[in-house]
């Protein structure tokens, strides 16, 4: 789902979704984080994610749900620590 902003919780560090749906997020630090979720005309969704060591990549996709519930849904995330 492209233009999906996602925020880390208590941060100003916001990144919107490409049109492929992927946000990334660089220096993350290790431990637990929140990442809101925000799209115009859908609810807020927050998610608890553990970041295992530092300065790696966190990646997301967002999806679109498909049963027009009018709510956006995470359907997989992944980490890998290439540059």
């Amino acid at each position: 789902m492209h233009g999906v902003n996602a925020t880390v919780a208590g941060t100003t560090r916001t990144v919107a979704s490409d049109s492929t749906g992927k946000i990334i997020f660089r220096n993350v630090p290790a431990g637990e984080i929140k990442i809101i979720f925000s799209f115009v005309g859908y609810n807020d969704q927050t998610a608890s994610f553990k970041i295992p060591q530092q300065e790696a990549i966190t990646v997301i996709y967002i999806h679109q749900a498909s049963d027009k519930t009018e709510e956006a849904v995470i359907i997989s995330s992944s980490r890998t620590n290439s540059r």
